[in-house]
């Protein structure tokens, strides 16, 4: 519910909650909530702004779980989210995010491709 009317805090909390009592993919559920968000209308440019300060540390999350699928929606969302806010900095900076995110995957796969090697020890 808090969700469906753009309050993060709330549901943020909610997600916290439910962590403590069952096993859930909080980030993949935050990244619901702010996807969901930017999808509201009617809401001030700052709240769009909010909502992709909200997805940085989710990013940065998602890479560190070489949860790739997971950070292309986030940016998704960050771009949609820029772009309302009418903020040509901001859509720099979620340009750049995008190519960190980028040059991450790259290197997760080169990773992942050389200890899938034949006699590789790990």
């Amino acid at each position: 519910m808090a969700a469906g009317t753009g309050d993060g805090e709330a549901a943020f909390q909610a997600i916290a909650e439910l962590g403590w009592l069952f096993i859930v993919d909080a980030l993949a559920m935050k990244a619901a909530v702010l996807q969901q968000s930017s999808t509201l209308t009617g809401r001030p440019p700052d709240a769009y702004k909010n909502l992709v300060e909200a997805l940085v540390p989710l990013l940065d999350e998602a890479i560190r779980q070489d949860r790739f699928d997971l950070a292309d929606g986030m940016m998704n969302t960050a771009k949609a989210a820029a772009v309302k806010t009418r903020d040509s900095n901001l859509r720099k900076d979620v340009a750049a995010l995008a190519d960190r995110v980028s040059k991450a995957r790259a290197g997760y796969e080169k990773v992942s491709a050389a200890v899938a090697l034949p006699g590789n020890p790990l």
